[in-house]
């Protein structure tokens, strides 16, 4: 179950911590200096074989999901469906100062969140380097080191009276300190996801308060916890709607950090697939409009991301403004000289330039690299193949086509035509019957066939 719950989620490998932690809460003795026992049991070599198997597959994991996140393969066991910048956005370099303030301010911050959960976003991006030095942010650095040294030196003073606080805050620290960035990876300094189960720590210090105190402080402890529940229903309610799609979470990210490059690119790309789902003229002008505003944001916020340049230049190619629609194809292959979909938007817009040959280059590397798109390529390729002459070029792709589509009257009938040019009577013949045999009224292979069958 351990394994399962590795392939599952990279956070699992915590859990072999969280047995000797578990370890250490459960060991009762009546001695006075139990907690230090408890500390010496949790550690015990006996506890230690038992949960070795566990941190043999948390080693294997955690090599594992390091090695993805710093854009590396593991062992070369891995395919990697996603290009290392979809997956890496390594932010830096830090010293290794900085990475403890880093990891102090994301310890503090979540800590924060869990009492007061306002102003939440679904990106918490890094600060720009200048400000680690300087500034409001520089200054919350410092205080977040001083917090977590405080409140280290406190749980070690509580190991005097009780386990509660050290077990409570060491699963906090246990479940989160993976995320803390000590290696910096991804944009964001922390995340919301991230301390879910964290949280669960710090919960059972309050709880196990209430729990333990007398009937009166109880009644008293649990109208205030009653409230603050209440206060977390109202706010996860308000939440929902931010999470409700694409467009409503990016926004409010969008709304507290506008200069940022991710949450408008990411919100353009929704309204650029919006556009396309749209039925109605009205409709598709607005969304690429709104799709253009995001899009030209990221670029001015210095994106890298191939994605943005497609997207505007397909944009600009829906509104007649060709030339553009080029230069930002254009980008968007000279960023990711593999992305098929860009090569097949800018053959549409060479077609439409009337630059055949042009057209017919980018399909053929469309078709190397997003060989998925077979059908759209091809079916655009073979009918320039026969506007430009090339008719066995456009025979081999109307071949494929009736092997992808075996039903499409079309081909058969578009085949026959190239079959002619190339003196291939006899094929075109059979391919104008199957056509008509597909799609009985096509007057034009009917014409056609009736002009061959006199010559047989």
């Amino acid at each position: 179950m351990f394994v399962f719950s590795c392939l599952s989620k990279a956070t699992a490998v915590v859990f072999p911590g969280v047995l000797l932690l578990i370890n250490f809460w459960t060991y009762q003795t009546g001695e006075d200096n139990q907690i230090l026992k408890g500390l010496k049991d949790a550690v015990s070599p006996k506890n230690l074989l038992l949960i070795a198997p566990f941190l043999l597959v948390s080693l294997i994991f955690g090599l594992m999901a390091f090695k993805v996140q710093s854009g590396e393969n593991f062992l070369g066991l891995l395919d990697l469906s996603k290009s290392h910048p979809d997956m890496v956005n390594a932010i830096g370099p830090y010293s290794i100062l900085q990475r403890m303030e880093i990891a102090s301010y994301g310890f503090v911050v979540y800590i924060v969140k869990f009492f007061v959960p306002v102003h939440l976003s679904a990106l918490y991006p890094y600060p720009s380097l200048k400000e680690f030095n300087s500034g409001t942010f520089a200054i919350t650095l410092l205080f977040s080191v001083a917090a977590t040294l405080l409140i280290a030196f406190l749980v070690v003073r509580s190991l005097r009276k009780t386990k509660l606080y050290a077990f409570g805050i060491g699963f906090y620290i246990i479940t989160i300190v993976l995320v803390l960035q000590f290696i910096s990876v991804g944009m964001a300094i922390v995340a919301e996801r991230y301390s879910y189960l964290p949280y669960i720590g710090l919960s059972f210090i309050p709880a196990t308060l209430i729990a333990e105190s007398s009937e009166i402080r109880k009644k008293f402890l649990l109208l205030i916890s009653g409230c603050f529940i209440i206060m977390l229903i109202i706010l996860s309610r308000r939440q929902i709607g931010v999470w409700n799609n694409t467009e409503t979470l990016w926004t409010q990210v969008i709304n507290q950090y506008p200069q940022q490059e991710l949450p408008r690119r990411s919100r353009g790309k929704y309204y650029s697939k919006k556009s396309l789902e749209a039925k109605s003229d009205n409709e598709i002008k607005k969304y690429e409009d709104l799709a253009l505003i995001d899009f030209t944001e990221a670029i001015s916020s210095g994106t890298k991301s191939a994605d943005v340049y497609q997207g505007t230049g397909v944009i600009y190619g829906s509104k007649g403004d060709l030339n553009k629609a080029v230069m930002f194809l254009n980008k968007a292959i000279s960023i990711d000289p593999k992305k098929g979909p860009a090569y097949f938007n800018r053959a549409l817009i060479y077609e439409k330039l009337d630059q055949k040959e042009a057209a017919i280059k980018d399909y053929n590397m469309a078709l190397i690299y997003n060989p998925d798109w077979a059908l759209e390529v091809l079916n655009n390729r073979s009918n320039l193949f026969l506007e430009t002459g090339r008719f066995r070029e456009a025979k081999l792709d109307f071949d494929y086509l009736i092997y992808l589509q075996s039903n499409n009257f079309l081909y058969y009938s578009n085949r026959a035509f190239a079959r002619l040019q190339l003196n291939d009577v006899d094929g075109a013949v059979l391919d104008y019957k199957k056509a008509l045999q597909l799609k009985p009224d096509d007057q034009l292979s009917r014409e056609n066939l009736q002009r061959l069958l006199p010559e047989k």
